[in-house]
């Protein structure tokens, strides 16, 4: 099996496995766990059943960890939010295509207690980067920094982006020695991959420097709207941190499955006022030859990287925010 598909099912797992044994935890302690499994549709079981499969067959490893695990991130939620008495618990995710799922948004599941909190779950190798949010970049200023009215800024961009796309898609032409630019139907018809690992290098450092040139647009956009009104854009970097919706927790869980101690966790919670003070204490890293643009919240960093899709002879570009704890 190669690494690559290990790696997919290692994610496919922390999205639905991990955070099923988490809130199973969380109801087992508050004596709600019969109540909890009975709220589980049917088809959501048959998912957890096929991944538990899946692991014992291809990461034998990962699953004696994921239990202990569980058990770490409930004792870190008990030890930052000690006393309170948990009344339900409700899985808000994605596939298990409840109500609640479609309301929850980055939610992992809820829990009630006094107040509801929305619990978004990730599970994260220790020192790497976590990713927050991602989006097509011809809508990324309208999505998350709406209050700034940028549709004219967002629209300016986008023509941008077409621009620089055509004097990419001309250059990279030239190098293949095609005289039809207009589109990529010569170069398809030559037989030219589509994929940004598979050019020589001329040819990827041509590439490398379009999405470059897009990310300083990037950044000349975010910061003019940090320039015309500073509350706007805190307000949409804290959607870019992952904090799209009132009283949510981040709980982030650190692995070192091939470390020497796999079973411990480095756990981290945070709550959307912790985030925010971060927001507010910022400063831009000075502009790199690159694909992203970074801000330094203390000792965190916001990265927000212009993403190829899987093709590069497509203007459907994606942004990809992670931040680096």
């Amino acid at each position: 099996m190669s690494d690559k598909f290990r790696e997919a099912l290692f994610n496919e797992i922390k999205g639905s496995l991990f955070e099923y044994l988490v809130a199973r935890e969380f109801a087992r302690r508050a004596g709600l766990e019969a109540s909890f499994l009975r709220s589980l549709p049917t088809h959501y079981q048959r998912v957890l059943e096929q991944q538990d499969h899946m692991t014992r067959e291809a990461y034998p490893e990962l699953l004696p960890q994921l239990p202990l695990w569980s058990q770490q991130v409930v004792d870190s939620w008990e030890q930052r939010f000690p006393g309170e008495k948990i009344q339900a618990i409700a899985l808000t995710g994605q596939l298990t295509h409840t109500e609640a799922a479609e309301t929850h948004g980055e939610a992992d599941f809820t829990i009630s207690t006094e107040r509801l909190r929305s619990v978004s779950l990730k599970l994260n190798k220790r020192q790497g980067a976590v990713n927050t949010k991602s989006g097509g970049i011809k809508s990324f200023f309208t999505t998350y920094f709406s209050e700034a009215n940028v549709a004219v800024a967002q629209e300016r961009f986008n023509q941008l982006v077409d621009a620089e796309f055509s004097v990419m898609r001309f250059e990279l032409h030239q190098i293949a020695g095609l005289t039809e630019v207009s589109d990529w139907a010569s170069w398809k018809r030559a037989g030219l991959s589509e994929l940004p690992g598979e050019l020589p290098l001329d040819m990827r450092e041509r590439l490398h420097a379009f999405y470059a040139r897009v990310s300083i647009a990037v950044r000349e956009t975010l910061v003019s709207i940090e320039q015309q009104n500073r509350a706007v854009f805190e307000a949409g970097l804290l959607r870019l941190c992952g904090f799209g919706m009132p009283e949510l927790v981040q709980v982030i869980a650190f692995h070192d499955i091939h470390g020497k101690n796999p079973a411990q966790l480095h756990v981290q919670i945070h709550d959307e006022e912790a985030v925010l003070s971060r927001v507010k204490d910022r400063a831009w890293r000075p502009n790199a030859d690159s694909a992203s643009c970074e801000l330094d919240l203390r000792e965190w960093m916001l990265q927000i990287r212009v993403k190829p899709m899987n093709r590069f002879t497509t203007t459907a570009i994606k942004m990809n925010c992670s931040i680096r704890y």
